[in-house]
């Protein structure tokens, strides 16, 4: 008796079919929602960098923090084994619908994260999305000095999608990782956690 195995192998020519099958149709200006009659969840995974620095006088809080967002794209799905088991592409951000995720808390801008700069989200093949984002931030933070300089503080970071309401899309929190943090020398982390939340409307990430 003799067993055979197939071994496929994915190619450039794969891969450039796959886009071209994948993105015929497809319309990165619309929610990528397969029921409208419910909202599109969002799952995000908070992971903080370093806490830069705090001023007590100005309450602001500067941080260097990273965001993994997932979600499901009803645009999206192919067969692996049609395009030598290609199971995912990494395209630019541009070809694709993504949230624009602002720091609601901010002291200087309500630009998305990461601004301008060129990054890339990952297509798998049942339509799962991930785009990493990560930026250095400055945000409000009310300051209490009873026990300066021994003090300690209480900061949030409030994070949403901008310009879309809670019935579209909604949050999910995954928990705070520190899985890159560095240690600040004169201040230490004492506690951290994360949460979805419903605030005026929009479905909101607290850190």
């Amino acid at each position: 008796m003799f067993l055979f195995i197939l071994l496929l192998s994915q190619t450039s020519s794969n891969i450039k079919q796959l886009y071209t099958d994948v993105f015929t149709s497809y319309q990165p200006s619309i929610l990528p929602n397969s029921d409208f009659s419910a909202p599109l969840e969002i799952t995000l995974t908070p992971y903080l960098m370093t806490i830069t620095q705090f001023q007590e006088v100005e309450e602001t809080l500067d941080v260097s923090v990273g965001i993994i967002t997932s979600w499901v794209d009803d645009g999206f799905s192919w067969t692996p084994s049609s395009y030598g088991n290609a199971e995912h592409i990494i395209v630019p951000h541009t070809d694709v619908w993504t949230p624009k995720l602002v720091l609601i808390n901010s002291v200087e801008t309500y630009e998305p994260l990461a601004g301008d700069n060129d990054i890339f989200a990952t297509v798998y093949y049942n339509g799962t999305m991930s785009i990493a984002y990560g930026d250095v931030l400055s945000s409000k933070c009310t300051a209490n000095i009873y026990k300066f300089p021994f003090d300690s503080q209480t900061c949030d970071l409030q994070f949403a999608v901008w310009r879309i309401a809670s019935n579209d899309i909604t949050i999910i929190a995954n928990p705070v990782s520190l899985a890159f943090y560095n240690t600040n020398s004169n201040w230490a982390l004492d506690s951290y956690n994360s949460k979805s939340i419903i605030m005026n409307g929009y479905s909101m990430l607290i850190e």
